[in-house]
């Protein structure tokens, strides 16, 4: 019976897409992963104060998880890590029982990472990937219109430069908001503002440019001058920022097992694995519809188990296939899944070197960024 030779054993373990390898490809997959360190940057930030995480949480996220759901998964372009969708469901199922950003907080979400990667990889284990045909894309249509509505409402409180109270459901928060206006903090609105029209206009004018990173810059040079201009006229107010972000590779965690909390949190998991393997599996079919890749949905569903099954125990929430992020590796040329190992590494080398810069980023122009 003959053996299968070690280059076999690991084009079935990763994929017929190793032998393509040249250096050709390898030049487009470095610039296309330089376009996903570009964008994710910003967005993690972003989409990790979504969740109720700090910031840096959203930056782990991209790292390890998005370099093994693109090693183990089906597509060559699907770019993996934090996204809106998820970040609001997890910040919606965890924020009634705990505390936004506590240690308690983090742990529990550690905890549903895990178990929506062991979830996940048990779907494609026992190969019902198939299943993943019966989720209506009006659903999930349906459900990224009300997330979308529910990010706005979210982001109005840091918007406006208002402290957002803890707690609070979402009719609550816009009622908050309405009645603190005449508390509005103008130069955080002005900041966002300038974020979000510059981000807006350079997605419409430019497609292939990273509109978020470009406005997020517009935004910071305007906060620069309008705190030199508070400091000079002795106006007490400032432009919350971000703060400090610890290192950029992830440091490893240990999700903690609360056996009481298990069947509460079981149900969690398995709402959230459906809402991320729903919109994982329709990216990848949305990428492999221009791409004319074929697409096989348990070998994806394994990539994206492992990754957050990864991604709990490095300090990681849950991660998927994101569309704003794939979409544009895929055309910005992007032939392998070393586009998305590219991406992670120079997010690491880009956090590394811009340290002290990402503490400066105004929270207003967060709050833009996610409109």
């Amino acid at each position: 019976m003959p053996t299968a030779t070690p280059r076999a054993l690991t084009e079935r373990l990763f994929g017929p897409w190793l032998r393509e390898v040249d250096g050709a490809t390898l030049k487009v997959d470095a610039l296309a992963g330089l376009l996903g360190a570009l964008l994710v940057l910003p967005q993690g930030i972003a989409f990790a104060t979504l969740a109720g995480l700090p910031p840096a949480y959203g930056l782990y996220t991209a790292v390890l998880p998005c370099a093994v759901a693109a090693l183990f998964g089906s597509s060559r372009q699907v770019l993996s890590g934090p996204t809106n969708a998820i970040s609001l469901a997890l910040y919606a199922m965890l924020a009634p029982l705990a505390l936004a950003g506590s240690a308690d907080y983090i742990q529990l979400a550690l905890l549903l990472t895990l178990l929506v990667g062991l979830l996940q990889t048990a779907i494609s284990l026992l190969r019902l990937g198939t299943l993943a045909n019966f989720i209506s894309p009006s659903a999930l249509h349906g459900f990224t219109t009300g997330a979308a509505l529910l990010i706005a409402v979210h982001a109005l409180h840091p918007l406006l430069g208002l402290q957002a109270p803890h707690g609070l459901s979402a009719g609550a928060l816009l009622l908050d908001a309405g009645r603190r206006l005449g508390n509005t903090n103008h130069a955080a609105l002005a900041v966002g503002a300038l974020t979000l029209v510059a981000s807006v206009a350079v997605r419409r004018l430019r497609p292939r440019w990273p509109s978020m990173l470009i406005g997020l810059a517009a935004g910071s040079a305007l906060a620069f001058g309008l705190d030199s201009w508070l400091a000079r006229s002795g106006n007490g107010a400032t432009i919350a920022l971000v703060g400090a972000i610890p290192a950029a590779w992830p440091p490893l965690s240990l999700p903690s097992f609360d056996w009481a909390r298990l069947p509460e949190l079981l149900s969690l998991a398995f709402a959230l694995t459906i809402v991320a393997l729903g919109q994982s599996i329709s990216i990848a079919k949305a990428v492999a519809a221009r791409s004319g890749q074929r697409i096989d949905a348990n070998r994806e569903f394994l990539g994206q188990g492992l990754s957050n099954i990864v991604g709990a125990f490095s300090s990681s929430y849950i991660a998927c296939g994101s569309l704003n992020r794939s979409m544009p590796n895929y055309e910005a040329g992007a032939q392998t899944p070393l586009a998305s190992i590219f991406s992670a590494l120079l997010l690491v080398v880009l956090v590394t070197a811009s340290a002290s810069l990402l503490a400066q980023i105004q929270l207003a122009s967060i709050a833009a960024m996610l409109l």
